[in-house]
């Protein structure tokens, strides 16, 4: 609109009296000027400090409706319920301050969940273009350091397709409700059908997520070279480098257990593996320690030790021995 189109009386002041009026004091659009990481800006004084406040705040509106989603409702009051129980599951899922949490889905009330949740916690929220295809979304969670993804079936499907295409996983099954998770689990706890032919050597070691499959490979090798009908069976966690191995080889004695021990912790030391990961050292794995630390570390541990505990009354022979 031109200048000579504008009607009557405007404009009604300049854009300078409009800002000083809006940054009066008291207001809720007062500006004020603060340093920020040594660099002088200026703020909204009086505004949320973070996006938690935001979130709290609009708890205020209670039932009345936030988000809308074709037949789908959600209060404020909804809205902040479930902000705060998925914000604990990040956590329970070991999220802390600073942790990048990746969102990608179509715009579904759940993406915003996803992302004050994360906020909420102190997360760097991460968006990913939710058209991204398989190897731009690989390459977006791998670039930014993403620690846990939130994603809807769709993207979850071309995620897993990518990883099938890539040969990082060769077969997935994934539980679509409560009782098929429930199900699953199931599986990974009954670890105790291993022992039905007999009792299994039990094992908890530590490496790097790529060694893992040449590791378990000369493992097996080894066993099966000795006892053709040795049975290993891995599990664990292996976002964070554990292995658990349960191995079975027809008989068990003392020289029996010291052979498996010899085959299952002898290649750590080359790859720089651990011979324990969440069990500890204590004093079956004692005379391994040589494998996982050098001569000088061990000599550390000795005189730390030794300064914690001068009496030696603190698990005496215990991992190092006395």
């Amino acid at each position: 609109m031109s200048e000579a189109q504008l009607p009557p009386g405007w404009p009604a002041m300049s854009i300078q009296q409009a800002h000083a009026i809006l940054g009066q004091p008291g207001l809720p659009t007062e500006i004020a000027e603060e340093t920020i990481r040594g660099v002088p800006m200026k703020v909204w004084k009086n505004q949320p400090p973070t996006l938690r406040s935001v979130a709290e705040l609009a708890r205020a509106h209670g039932e009345k409706i936030f988000l809308v989603y074709e037949d789908e409702r959600v209060s404020f009051e909804a809205f902040h319920r479930a902000v705060a129980a998925f914000a604990r599951e990040l956590q329970a899922q070991g999220v802390v301050k600073g942790d990048r949490v990746a969102v990608i889905m179509r715009n579904l009330p759940e993406w915003a969940v996803a992302f004050y949740a994360a906020a909420s916690i102190g997360a760097i929220v991460t968006p990913l273009n939710a058209w991204w295809t398989g190897p731009e979304l690989e390459y977006g969670l791998t670039d930014s350091g993403t620690k846990i993804a939130v994603m809807d079936a769709e993207r979850f499907e071309r995620i897993l397709g990518q990883a099938l295409e890539a040969g990082l996983i060769v077969d997935a099954v994934v539980a679509k409700s409560g009782a098929e998770r429930a199900r699953m689990w199931a599986l990974r706890d009954d670890v105790g059908q291993v022992n039905r032919k007999g009792p299994a050597l039990t094992f908890d070691v530590s490496l790097r997520i790529a060694d893992m499959p040449a590791y378990v490979a000369e493992v097996d090798g080894r066993l099966r070279a000795r006892w053709p009908d040795a049975d290993n069976y891995v599990f664990g966690h292996l976002g964070d480098g554990n292995l658990h191995l349960l191995i079975w080889v027809g008989e068990r004695n003392a020289e029996i257990k010291a052979a498996v021990e010899e085959i299952v912790y002898a290649p750590l030391e080359a790859i720089g593996g651990s011979v324990s990961a969440e069990h500890g050292i204590g004093l079956h794995k004692r005379a391994y320690l040589r494998l996982s630390r050098n001569a000088g570390e061990i000599a550390l541990m000795k005189t730390l030790k030794g300064v914690l505990d001068p009496k030696g009354i603190l698990n005496p022979g215990k991992v190092i021995p006395r």
